[in-house]
Parts: C-alpha cells; structure tokens; sequence
C-alpha cells in the first residue's frame, strides 16, 4: 500500500510537471561590438540577438515586439521580418 501510493504520488507530479512547463524560452544576448550607435534621424540603436528554444510538440510562428519606452521598435535585418517561425 505504501509503494503503490508513492509510485502514484511520483507519477501524478510527473503529469502536472508536464502540464505545467513554459513551452517557450528566449534568451537576449546584447551585442558586444558597440553599446549603441546613431543612425539616420538621431535615433539610437541597439543590437541584440535572441535565442529562441521550443519546447513544445508542435511549430509556433511568433512576432516580435517591443515596449516601454516611446518610439521604441524591433526591427528585423534588411530582407526579414518580425514575424519568426520556430521548428518543434
């Protein structure tokens, strides 16, 4: 009784560890060449580059995007968009 209730127990955390997992990871690497520079129009730019790991079954197709400051923006590489889809 007492080892069938602690494999039960073992494999009911097991399925609410699984249920409960964030499929999405990103990490935000700055780049290290330059703290920032300015470009046309007296803005200021930033680079960075994101890693972006699915952990789920299945493809997602995300957007990406950027808020908190005024006139803050993502902007892709010239030829891509800020839309990214990322393989299961």
């Amino acid at each position: 009784l007492i080892y069938g209730t602690l494999i039960l127990g073992l494999a009911v955390a097991f399925v609410v560890s699984l249920t409960l997992r964030n499929p999405l990871r990103v990490d935000v690497i700055r780049d290290r060449g330059a703290l920032g520079r300015e470009v046309a129009g007296g803005m200021i730019e930033n680079v960075y580059r994101l890693q972006i790991i699915n952990t789920s079954d299945s493809p997602l197709r995300l957007r990406l995007s950027a808020e908190g400051l005024p006139g803050l923006a993502v902007r892709a590489g010239q030829g891509e968009s800020d839309v990214v889809d990322v393989e299961a």
